[in-house]
């Protein structure tokens, strides 16, 4: 009896935190009392007219007695992720303590939730080149033997997420990016990064000529005037590549038989 309680209490656990996961980045629609059969969502002690006025909680759009809903406020990451809605809502209490542990969690991937966003939120639009640049830095400022483990964290300054995915955040990432913090933090550590790479002799070594042009000049995906071949991540110069890359056509040629 003892395990099918403790089996059934993990497997409703693990469904609330599905449940909630899913609230971060879809906004909930209100579910109506019927739906609940009257009962507290949290609780299910009986709520309605003759029991006390039930309590919505925007997060998870359903309602909650007026123990496990203490009319409290915070921001709900779904409504900022597609609305750039940063007003408060009230939620239940259980909502509240989730948000709290959650709000600086790396969890949203923009690119996927509302890749929208970058046309139409001009502080996205705005922070991804910046996010971008700082991705192709991650792999030389993550290897480099001159950069110490302590002076990179010192840099980054609780940003560590921001390193290798460009369009992943927190709710409290999106915040900065609102307030323009967030852009000025990625500056600072784009403006870092770069100079450290072609100031690092260690680093300059792992940059790249065009093979297109042949130019004698030392490039890097975080330049301007460069792209960068998704499939190989080879580097060359925006005027020169197109459409063909040299090293995958090589690659493709070595692999195809006569």
């Amino acid at each position: 009896m003892e395990g099918d309680l403790e089996r059934n209490n993990h497997i409703l656990g693990d469904r609330w935190e599905s449940m909630m996961s899913g609230h971060m980045t879809r906004i909930a629609n209100e579910k109506g009392l019927d739906a609940q059969n009257f009962r507290c969502a949290d609780c299910t002690s009986p709520i309605g007219i003759f029991y006390g006025a039930p309590r919505l909680c925007w997060y998870t759009g359903e309602y909650y007695c007026q123990n496990c809903h203490l009319m409290e406020e915070n921001m709900i990451p779904a409504r900022i992720i597609h609305n750039w809605d940063f007003r408060k809502h009230k939620v239940s209490k259980r909502t509240m303590v989730y948000l709290t542990q959650q709000w600086r969690d790396p969890c949203i991937q923009m690119d996927e939730v509302n890749p929208s966003g970058y046309r139409y939120i001009d502080e996205l639009k705005k922070l991804l080149p910046l996010r971008l640049q700082l991705a192709t830095l991650e792999p030389y400022l993550q290897t480099c033997r001159m950069l110490t483990p302590e002076l990179l964290s010192t840099r980054l300054k609780g940003l560590h997420h921001m390193l290798g995915n460009p369009h992943i955040y927190s709710p409290h990432d999106l915040c900065l990016v609102r307030d323009g913090l967030l852009y000025n933090a990625i500056n600072k550590l784009v403006q870092f990064g770069t100079k450290h790479v072609r100031q690092c002799a260690l680093c300059t070594a792992k940059g790249f000529v065009c093979e297109i042009c042949g130019k004698d000049e030392i490039i890097f995906a975080f330049d301007d005037m460069t792209s960068q071949c998704q499939q190989c991540k080879g580097v060359f110069h925006k005027r020169c590549f197109a459409d063909r890359c040299p090293r995958c056509e090589r690659r493709h040629n070595r692999n195809t038989p006569l």
